[in-house]
């Protein structure tokens, strides 16, 4: 099998119709920088809320954790198509990394929409975590465009890709919708998340798709079986940890 490096990769259907969103979602963040400023973004979507979505988003928010979303969709990929999961536990271990150096040694600086808009103008602020510095980049936006367009990867229609392109938008959106992050957060941080899935793909997938061609079944079902379980226990993991820490009376 020849490898698919370049622009061979982009003719996957599932990574198309996610792209094709994705970019009308960094497009429209982009031109709402360029137009209103870091501030000015965030306030006009921030502005924008609901009182059904005022309930679900401070929980939606949270399927962008990285052992929650990551757990989950590995647990998919490990039964449908072993070399996008094990190259996501790849990424999964990079990002966190790539995420704190960037927050505490590039952007230190860098606050919160609570700190920035102290005094100066009210924001829609929900969430059961109090955050306040280290804003740029985003790491749940991140995990969700990393997360989901390996799962993207795994998927044979474009339809269903977009449907990925759409939850990863979504769960992004959330962030800035609580009052955690600014636009320029969200955008820098699912640019990130994506080209490290890419990276990460174009690299491994040679090697790991050539080691599960040689393996028996009995190994790819031991394997898969493993895998399924990991992604099993850090979802129930993170969700009970979720529990106790932010949720429990």
């Amino acid at each position: 099998m020849r490898p698919q490096f370049g622009f061979s990769l982009f003719a996957r259907p599932g990574l198309q119709g996610f792209l094709s969103v994705a970019l009308l979602g960094w497009l429209f963040w982009l031109l709402l920088l360029v137009f209103l400023g870091y501030e000015g973004s965030f306030l006009l979507l921030n502005g924008w809320h609901f009182p059904a979505l005022d309930a679900l988003m401070p929980h939606y928010t949270h399927l962008s954790d990285g052992a929650v979303l990551g757990g989950l969709v590995g647990l998919i990929l490990a039964r449908k198509n072993l070399s996008p999961a094990l190259a996501l536990i790849v990424a999964l271990l990079m990002l966190p990394f790539v995420i704190t150096l960037l927050k505490m040694y590039a952007f230190p600086d860098w606050s919160r929409p609570p700190v920035v808009f102290a005094g100066k103008a009210p924001i829609h602020y929900l969430t059961v975590m109090k955050e306040t510095q280290n804003s740029f980049p985003s790491g749940h936006s991140a995990t969700a465009f990393m997360v989901l367009a390996f799962a993207a990867l795994a998927v044979d229609k474009t339809w269903k890709g977009a449907i990925l392109g759409l939850l990863a938008i979504s769960l992004a959106w959330s962030r800035v919708y609580i009052g955690v992050h600014f636009v320029g957060d969200i955008l820098a941080g699912s640019l990130m998340g994506f080209l490290l899935m890419l990276a990460v793909w174009l690299l491994t997938r040679q090697g790991f798709e050539s080691s599960v061609a040689k393996w028996t079944s009995k190994k790819k079902q031991a394997w898969s079986w493993s895998l399924m379980g990991i992604g099993g226990f850090f979802f129930l993991a993170e969700v009970i940890h979720l529990y106790l820490n932010y949720y429990r009376p």
